[in-house]
């Protein structure tokens, strides 16, 4: 059986509809896994810990910058989606390349990683157990700190990523102000926060909407489909009657009314040919040897 129009458009919309469903679930699913609560006290306490071990040893204090915030989150957030633990991401990126994406202008800087520890000492104590992760405490270089503890999923069970970016940048006149004024680089805007908030909620409902259209025009799809697979139903004895009646073609009524004049004109020779008395012969015979006279 062929597929008609209307098969083949109603097929096409269900695909169409089912890969839009199948997008906005990979979006919603990865946004969940990115999408990982943040825990401000576990964050404030590493900063804490940090200051305290460093002023111990004569150092300077580190201060919060919010670009090096941003960066910590962003790559704890990217840690959880594409589920690896590494300085280095899946896709060859560095951590100082999260660092350039917030626009922070660093000196130096370096990364400190941890990933399934209860609270922030025991994650602070095994940082001083290893010499690179202690390098990076005690280095005197460093002038600013932004710490990310984001509780998530990793490898299909529950865990706590942390990231702790250390940074000395260079400060023009315009930002040496700003700083001395406020104490902070406030560079990013209330609204950010929010706009992965947005998005979620966007697939979600764009999800509950095409699973919806998906049942319908599955619906719609078996109707039709069924409609065309079944038997054409006999049609009645007047319809063909009347349709034969009409499709009679003139050249047939011509050839009819043609024998009806050959009829016609045959029965009026026949009726002439009937008034017309017949030739009467002569019943007295001739006599044997006559001849004509001269």
């Amino acid at each position: 059986m062929k597929a008609n129009k209307k098969q083949l458009i109603l097929l096409g919309a269900a695909i169409i509809i089912g890969v839009g469903y199948l997008a906005a679930d990979a979006i919603l699913r990865l946004g969940q896994a990115v999408q990982a609560e943040e825990n401000p006290a576990a964050t404030e306490e590493i900063v804490q810990l940090t200051n305290t071990y460093r002023q111990g040893l004569g150092l300077n204090s580190l201060s919060v910058n919010p670009r090096l915030t941003q960066a910590a989150i962003d790559r704890a957030r990217d840690i959880l989606a594409k589920q690896y633990f590494n300085h280095v991401s899946p896709d060859g990126r560095k951590f100082s390349d999260w660092v350039k994406d917030v626009g922070y202008k660093y000196f130096y800087v370096g990364e400190n990683l941890a990933i399934d520890f209860n609270n922030s000492q025991e994650v602070f104590e095994a940082w001083l157990k290893s010499d690179g992760h202690r390098q990076n405490l005690e280095r005197p270089e460093y002038q600013e700190i932004g710490v990310a503890s984001l509780q998530g999923e990793f490898n299909n069970r529950p865990t706590a990523v942390v990231v702790q970016l250390f940074g000395s940048r260079v400060l023009g006149a315009t930002e040496l102000a700003a700083a001395a004024a406020y104490g902070v680089d406030d560079y990013f805007p209330a609204s950010r926060a929010w706009s992965g908030e947005r998005i979620l909620a966007a697939a979600r409902l764009c999800r509950l909407w095409l699973g919806w259209l998906i049942i319908i025009v599955t619906l719609l799809v078996l109707l039709v489909f069924l409609q065309g697979s079944a038997p054409a139903k006999p049609s009645s004895k007047k319809f063909i009657k009347k349709s034969s009646t009409e499709s009679r073609s003139p050249k047939i009524k011509t050839i009819k009314n043609k024998t009806k004049i050959k009829v016609k004109i045959k029965t009026k020779t026949e009726a002439v040919k009937a008034k017309k008395p017949a030739k009467a012969k002569s019943s007295k015979p001739k006599p044997p040897g006559t001849r004509r006279k001269r």
